[in-house]
């Protein structure tokens, strides 16, 4: 009985420890993440994700063109009222929080960013002022390899249509120092 047993444990602690080795193996693969997105008459936003850095199929996350499945009504509660966090660690937090989306957004690659399209206000002056505002922006990322950007104003009418591609990569893996660094100086010991 007891070698029966002990079978069954070495059984399930190989078990566990190859489940934990692909997922581990499947965090380390990268991840591309595509959005093409169309505004004008009919506004329309996908997003798909493909595993392998795109090598294989992508996956549709969302899509603004599925119909939507109609959601069961319940019965509201009244919300409880919650204590706001207050005190050092909420300041910690507020602190930590910039560094934690630098840390994150370091390990982001975009692949390509596509955007083609006209907009206006209406208003002249203020279609000026906004394109003014957008240009150092629009015709300084011309320079950065991968990004096309064709912005035009229009004067006349009020309006905004165009189309937008965009494809970034994202190793999961690669998230997880910035997360603890932020955890660690958060909640972790005071200095």
């Amino acid at each position: 009985m007891t070698v029966i047993l002990w079978l069954a444990l070495q059984i399930l602690v190989w078990g566990v420890l190859a489940l934990l080795t692909a997922i581990v193996l499947l965090a380390a693969l990268p991840l591309r993440i595509a959005l093409t997105g169309e505004a004008g008459a009919v506004a329309r936003l996908r997003v798909t994700i493909g595993l392998m850095g795109g090598m294989a199929p992508g996956l549709v996350v969302y899509d603004s063109a599925r119909p939507r499945k109609p959601r069961k009504k319940k019965a509201r509660k009244k919300p409880k009222r919650r204590k706001g966090r207050t005190g050092k660690g909420s300041v910690r937090l507020a602190g930590e929080f910039p560094v934690l989306l630098r840390g994150l957004l370091r390990q982001i690659r975009f692949e390509e960013f596509r955007l083609q399209g006209r907009f206006g206000l209406g208003d002249p002056a203020d279609t000026g002022t906004v394109f003014g505002m957008l240009s150092p922006i629009l015709y300084g990322l011309h320079a950065r390899r991968g990004v096309t950007i064709a912005l035009a104003p229009d004067f006349d009418t009020a309006c905004l249509d165009g189309q937008l591609r965009a494809a970034l990569r994202i190793t999961p893996i690669t998230l997880l120092p910035p997360i603890l660094r932020f955890v660690w100086r958060v909640f972790g010991p005071m200095r």
